[in-house]
């Protein structure tokens, strides 16, 4: 039976919601589920989606879009001193970039840039941090925008793979690397759960670094990519039975789907709930309320 006030919510970047139903993707299909619209956005990138989730507001019109977050990358790898200062000078000069971050990278021995996380001000109204503020146990697992720090192995990853390329050998253990840490992931919410946290969140970031692994897919592609919507099916079906079994409601998000045949982000984010939504689901925005009220049942 449900136990009232905990919530597990399972993050998948890209998992689209025409997809699941044409793909009869069952292991994803919750009692009630849907879509929300993320085509208002300038741009549809995952942290800007998943901050707009987390805090209810379109991040980039508060000082989270791709310039801020560039800048904040950019401070969080050069810091306030000089570096910064060159930097600031450089930019009012050229935005070319002069490959100081990728010199910096190798001097500090990193193999990809800090990820740019939400400003202090957005943090403060996400649904994690206002839950914490009201004493709720909430456990975040690599949530995008707010504490991720293996996601961008995988951006950077695939970037370097789409200018070598993609070779098949590579795409192919890059994929089964995400697979693996997702179960890793998952591992941990089960944790989470067993000690009756209020509030579980993990996120993978599967199945997009998978559709932008194999682009504009022909029919054996597009099989190679059912598969892997089958594989993390399989590796979701111990979390959703050990929620079940400790009496938690489900929620399934992606920030949104994919269009196989434009090869780019679809303009529809897919959304699944074990019970009824308190409030309707038609934007991005709307999440963070249903989130709120579903942990708390006020």
């Amino acid at each position: 039976m449900t136990r009232l006030g905990r919530l597990l919510i399972i993050g998948f970047d890209g998992l689209d919601p025409v997809l699941v139903r044409r793909w009869h993707l069952h292991a994803f299909m919750l009692r009630h589920r849907g879509r929300h619209y993320v085509g208002y956005h300038e741009k549809i990138y995952t942290p800007i989606v998943w901050g707009t989730i987390l805090t209810g507001v379109a991040v980039e019109k508060h000082g989270f879009g791709p310039m801020e977050m560039a800048e904040i990358q950019a401070r969080a790898l050069l810091g306030n001193g000089i570096l910064w200062r060159l930097h600031t000078i450089k930019q009012r000069i050229t935005r070319r970039p002069l490959g100081l971050a990728k010199l910096l990278l190798r001097i500090r021995g990193l193999s990809y840039a800090p990820t740019p996380r939400l400003p202090r001000h957005l943090l403060e109204k996400t649904f994690i941090e206002e839950l914490r503020g009201r004493g709720y146990r909430v456990a975040a697992i690599e949530i995008p925008a707010y504490n991720e720090e293996r996601n961008e192995y995988y951006r950077e990853q695939l970037r370097r793979l789409v200018h070598k390329g993609l070779p098949e050998n590579g795409v192919q253990k890059l994929v089964d690397e995400a697979l693996r840490d997702t179960m890793v992931r998952f591992s941990k919410a089960i944790s989470f759960i067993e000690r009756g946290y209020d509030l579980v969140f993990v996120y993978t970031p599967l199945p997009d670094l998978a559709f932008h692994l194999y682009p504009y897919p022909r029919l054996a592609k597009k099989l190679k990519l059912v598969v892997i919507h089958e594989q993390l099916g399989s590796i979701i079906k111990p979390l959703l039975t050990c929620a079940e079994q400790q009496g938690y409601t489900v929620m399934i998000i992606s920030d949104h789907g994919f269009d196989v045949n434009k090869y780019d982000h679809s303009e529809y984010g897919y959304w699944a709930l074990s019970r009824t939504p308190p409030y309707y689901i038609q934007l991005d925005i709307d999440i963070k309320k249903n989130v709120v009220h579903l942990v708390e049942r006020s």
